[in-house]
């Protein structure tokens, strides 16, 4: 199926090697601290997790933005 890009959309979109590269960033960056987390305990833990996945999705959601 085709799809139909209006002109402002495409001018503003991030290039794909671009995008590529920031999450590649992103993705680096949530393992490293996953990694921190992993010598936490307990609640610590589920928390530290917690905010590295939030790290993770928001920083792929503005990179689509």
């Amino acid at each position: 199926a085709m799809v139909a890009v209006t002109p402002g959309y495409a001018a503003s979109a991030m290039s794909k090697d671009s995008y590529k590269s920031t999450t590649r960033q992103i993705d680096d960056a949530f393992k490293a601290d996953k990694e921190q987390c992993k010598a936490m305990k307990g609640n610590a833990k589920d928390v530290c997790m917690a905010e590295a996945k939030a790290k993770q999705k928001i920083g792929k959601a503005e990179a689509e933005a």
